[in-house]
This record gives C-alpha cells, structure tokens and sequence, in this order.
C-alpha cells in the first residue's frame, strides 16, 4: 500500500531496514549513519522502532508519520493505527452472545505493548457482559513462544479451561494450535477461537485449520500513511 500510493503521488520511496539480518535493531550510531546517507524530505516509521529513530535523528526531526497496527498506549502523532482494543470488545461480544461463559484472552506482547491495555479491554468487556471468568484468563506472551508458554498450557489443559479464546496477534496462531493439540482439544470442537490477522495473512491461510479472524487491511493503512 505505501508503494503503490508514492508511486501514484509521483514521489520516491527510499526504503531501508532498521534490524540486523538476526532481527536485532541496530545500534543508534549505526541508524544514524543510514539515515545520513539516506536523507529524506520526511519519513514514515513502523511505531515499533519510534524510540530509536527519534533518537537517531538527535536535534533534527524531520516530518514523520508514524504506522503501527495496534492500539498504541504511548500515543506519536501524526499516527496511523488499527484499533485493536476494538478487536478485543467485538471477540468478546461474538462469543458472549453465542452463549459462552468461559472466554480467555492471548496476547502478543512486545516493546510497545506490555499486554496491559488488552487486558483492561478484555476485562471490562467481559464485565459489561456479565461474564466473570478466572483471574490469570489473560495470557500475555511473546509471539514467537506460545507453542512452548507454561502458562498456555496451563490455561488449555486445566480443569477449568476456557471454551473460547480471542488470539490478539496472527502471530500467535501456530503456537495456540500446537498447545491445544497438545492438550487434546480440537479448534473449532472444543475451543472456540477468534484470531485478529491482516488481510491475506499467510499465517493463518496456509494453516490446515480455518480461522475465525478479524481482518485488517494494510494496504489501506499503508496508502493513508502516505496520504
């Protein structure tokens, strides 16, 4: 969608990659050099790495927009975002009026969210539903370790388990299946889930299992960033 939408506007895309090959962010020195020798009339960055650009740019802050696909507590502005809290309350619902009591939340949490806002969603939603289900129903984990979280598989294989989740991050979905497989539920059976993903999602699609999702679109996000 950024592409495109530069492409239309008549304007250059200089693109360039905040992360080593490993995935760890560079050094701020190190970003500071690439942004030197990349210098642009204004810039758009995913919110994950505003702390770091901000700080490489030192004194110099040019214009910027800043894209992040979730509810952001630390709030950047001019800022592009999905309203993933939205995502929590209408999961919720959906569950909620087909008649389930049980109903857990899996979160993905990073740098820019710590899991704490989703859970208030979560739990106020539950409470304007009259739903009230166990303490530690909200599982906050890094999305590359639900398929080995203690804590996960805890909540799936206990006697009080939940007979519906709401799965926050795409991320997550093939550690969900594998720690309920585990646990002898089937998806779709057994457990109720409801995963939020983008549009498109490999993730989801080329999985043997078919999600109930809520979609966003990045490309529409990405064309109003430019915009």
């Amino acid at each position: 969608g950024i592409g495109d939408r530069i492409g239309e506007t008549g304007h250059k895309l200089i693109s360039g990659s905040i992360v080593d090959k490993s995935g760890k962010p560079l050094e701020v020195e190190q970003l500071s050099l690439l942004l030197s020798d990349r210098a642009c009339d204004g810039y758009i960055v995913v919110a994950n790495w505003t702390r770091l650009v901000r700080e490489a740019l030192g004194e110099q802050q040019p214009p910027m927009v800043f894209l992040f696909g979730a509810s952001l507590r630390e709030l950047y502005t001019p800022l592009v975002q999905c309203d993933t809290d939205a995502g929590v309350r209408h999961a919720v619902r959906i569950f909620a009026s087909s008649g389930i009591k049980k109903i857990a939340l899996i979160n993905a949490v990073g740098d820019q969210n710590d899991g704490t806002g989703y859970r208030r969603v979560y739990e106020r939603e539950m409470e304007d539903c009259g739903l009230s289900y166990r303490d530690n129903a909200n599982i906050a984990l890094p999305w590359n370790k639900a398929d080995v979280d203690p804590e996960l598989y805890q909540l799936l294989s206990g006697p009080n388990r939940p007979d519906a989740v709401y799965v926050s991050d795409d991320h997550l979905v093939s550690g969900v299946a594998k720690q309920a497989a585990r646990c002898g539920l089937k998806i779709g059976k057994d457990l109720a889930v409801i995963c939020l993903a983008n549009r498109g999602s490999s993730l989801v699609a080329d999985s043997e299992i078919r999600w109930s999702k809520l979609e966003y679109d990045p490309n529409m996000l990405g064309r109003m960033v430019v915009d």
